[in-house]
């Protein structure tokens, strides 16, 4: 191997490991990781696998054992279609980020990009019957051939397709994403044109990699901070909500009732003391414990409540369950916050009261919680009272969207009752860590 040969495994050594440490660094620090953060390192380890394989294929060149050349052959092929390959999961990444940018990106660059990489794959297998971009000599050592440039112009125009698309949208970036994505572009773009000058150099895939860590730097540490601050506002989010349901009124009412039927009716005031020490229980865990919890557990929560409102209201609320399916998950304080409504605002405010419905069902996409009430009914667009907290409707649609990517519908009018439908995905619904 020349000394040339020698810098390029070296450097290929070293591009690989390097790539090979952020995905470990990633996956070891991160246990939940959004869609771009993966397509991230997706983008990694195919890089990384290219890399090896480029400086594998160097180390068995001049062996002339059947193995050996077999080796060179296939992972120099590797090579060339992982390094078309990677400019796809780069287009995609980017796509990814735009998105998540809110900016309007099409799928049409994606498929452009995909058309160019199949078209360059198609001509690196036709070349390996016509050595136009390289052969395998008989001493079996890579030489490049006189069409080898062709091989570097597929790369240069899928990159240059990727640096439109980053112009298109610039007002989407920050100016540091812009810097960051810039060094993508234009540094691999200069090395391609170098190794066209300089064939026997391949600096093309450390050159990826430092890109790539650029980006990592510039854009994937600031996406870990912003996870991180949504962390804590999902936090805070739950710490407001626990406070919003322990309102002075419902204590109030609730430690009277327990006074009155202590007087007449001592077992039953031991029994709703004990519901309403569940009760106050399960809206601290709501804070300090996991963010999904069985739906089982919900439902205690739930019927704690719901003991101490019959307390009070008596005939006026009447409750039928239909939670055949409760082998799933949910953010803690999903369905009190919603069942408070139905209670305070809808049934208690009819005249004679009314009948409240807890029904669960699967569906095809995952679980579906439909709470329907017939009581007082509101009109959904008309302005909020500002008068009045809602923090609890507002503030469970959000963590179901956050938690486990659920939503949550409302349809009411007045006098008709109100229906709160609320769906969580299969995968959320059935993971198997509370954790989520």
């Amino acid at each position: 191997m020349t000394t040339i040969g020698y810098i390029n495994v070296s450097l290929q050594i070293f591009g690989g490991l390097l790539s090979l440490i952020i995905i470990l660094c990633l996956r070891v620090t991160r246990r939940k990781r959004e869609q771009l953060e993966r397509r991230y390192i997706q983008l990694l380890t195919g890089n990384t696998i290219l890399l090896f394989s480029d400086a594998a294929g160097s180390l068995f060149e001049g062996r002339l054992d059947g193995f050996s050349r077999w080796m060179v052959w296939l992972l120099t092929l590797l090579a060339f279609v992982l390094g078309y390959v990677i400019i796809g999961l780069f287009t995609r990444y980017l796509r990814d980020f735009l998105a998540q940018k809110g900016a309007p990106v099409t799928n049409r660059p994606l498929y452009i990009i995909r058309a160019v990489v199949l078209l360059a794959v198609g001509f690196t297998v036709f070349s390996q019957f016509n050595d136009m971009y390289y052969l395998i000599d008989a001493q079996n050592v890579y030489q490049i051939q006189d069409q080898y440039w062709l091989s570097q112009v597929f790369g240069i125009g899928g990159m240059a397709l990727n640096g439109f698309v980053i112009f298109h949208y610039r007002k989407y970036f920050f100016k540091w994403e812009m810097v960051a994505f810039g060094v993508y572009i234009f540094i691999p773009v200069a090395a391609l044109l170098v190794q066209i000058l300089i064939e026997e150099l391949s600096v093309l895939s450390l050159a990826t990699t430092v890109c790539l860590l650029s980006i990592y730097l510039g854009i994937q540490l600031q996406s870990s901070r912003e996870a991180g601050e949504r962390e804590l506002e999902l936090e805070k989010s739950r710490t407001a909500l626990m406070m919003s349901q322990i309102q002075p009124h419902f204590l109030y009412n609730t430690l009277l009732s327990i006074k009155q039927l202590c007087d007449v009716e001592p077992k039953k005031a031991s029994a709703a003391m004990g519901h309403f020490a569940f009760y106050l229980r399960d809206n601290l865990y709501a804070v300090s414990g996991p963010q999904l919890i069985p739906f089982k557990k919900e439902l205690e929560h739930l019927e704690d409540y719901l003991y101490l409102e019959k307390m009070r209201f008596a005939e006026q609320i009447n409750v039928h369950w239909q939670t055949e399916c409760t082998d799933f998950l949910v953010p803690p304080l999903t369905l009190q916050p919603i069942v408070e409504n139905a209670v305070c605002h809808g049934l208690t405010e009819k005249d004679g009261g009314g009948t409240l419905t807890i029904r669960t069902e699967k569906s095809l996409d995952g679980v579906v919680i439909t709470i329907r009430d017939d009581g007082a009914g509101f009109n959904p667009t008309a302005e909020l009272d500002k008068s009045r907290p809602h923090i609890g409707i507002a503030n469970v649609k959000k963590r179901l969207e956050t938690q486990c990517g659920g939503t949550l519908e409302i349809q009411s009018a007045p006098g008709g009752g109100t229906v709160v439908t609320m769906t969580i995905p299969e995968r959320s619904a059935y993971e198997n860590t509370y954790g989520g």
